[in-house]
């Protein structure tokens, strides 16, 4: 998982150590994340010029034959990263065979 904004002045940062095999852990690493650090990603965005920042989990698609796969974002952690102006993103990566 990482935040990062897409701007030539952005940066990347891990926010825990979770894989793709586990989207809960991301999920409470990124309200960890956010709690501690929002005001500081708030001036950031403030100060910077930042036009984006996201917080994107990546996930394993761990059955490439159902037509879908669901990931659910808790209230908490939209709150959070809309009080921070980030976005959040899921990325679904094919899982090793």
């Amino acid at each position: 998982m990482r935040a990062e904004s897409h701007s030539p002045r952005g940066f990347a940062v891990a926010v825990g150590n979770a894989d793709g095999d586990n989207f809960p852990e991301q999920v409470s690493s990124a309200i960890a994340f956010l709690e501690r650090h929002g005001d500081d990603l708030r001036l950031l965005s403030v100060k910077s010029g930042f036009k984006t920042a996201e917080l994107d989990f990546g996930v394993w698609n761990k059955a490439p034959n159902v037509v879908a796969q669901s990931h659910s974002f808790p209230p908490l952690l939209a709150k959070l990263a809309a009080e921070c102006g980030v976005a959040l993103t899921l990325t679904v990566y094919a899982a090793d065979s």
